[in-house]
């Protein structure tokens, strides 16, 4: 190597350090995104897991038909499932949309009646999930 070309080579370097930083930025960045996107998909779905949990376990309960004396406990039920629909619609509710509406269907009447949780519960929850109830509830 000639002296010409070592400074040939000096010239060039900076520009060769900064667009090698900066394609290792890119990289990096990418990888956070993909990494953040799995384990928002892997919380959703062990969410929704543990959802059809207590579907199998309540069957009455997952299909919308408490008992009298379970009221509480359905209240419970409903608000286990609104978490894990949150959670679902938060991570890809185009995909899951099909699937939600079916188990918001089992808790309609409970939504569009119960005055505490259209009070109280209702607007605790994201501004997704109030739309997605409101856009499948009919009279909600």
């Amino acid at each position: 190597m000639t002296l010409a070309d070592a400074q040939q080579w000096a010239k060039v370097a900076p520009l060769a350090t900064t667009f090698i930083a900066f394609v290792g930025v890119a990289i990096a960045w990418r990888q956070f995104h993909l990494n953040r996107k799995n384990q928002r998909e892997t919380t959703a779905k062990a969410t929704f897991r543990e959802f059809l949990k207590l579907c199998v376990q309540h069957p009455k309960l997952a299909y919308g038909k408490p008992p009298d004396r379970e009221t509480e406990e359905y209240e419970w039920f409903v608000a286990s499932f609104l978490y894990a629909a949150e959670e679902l619609l938060e991570y890809d509710g185009e995909e899951w949309g099909t699937n939600l509406r079916l188990h918001l269907s089992y808790h309609a009447e409970f939504l569009r009646t119960d005055k505490r949780f259209r009070e109280e519960d209702f607007p605790a929850y994201s501004p997704a999930l109030q739309q997605f109830i409101r856009d499948n509830i009919d009279g909600f």
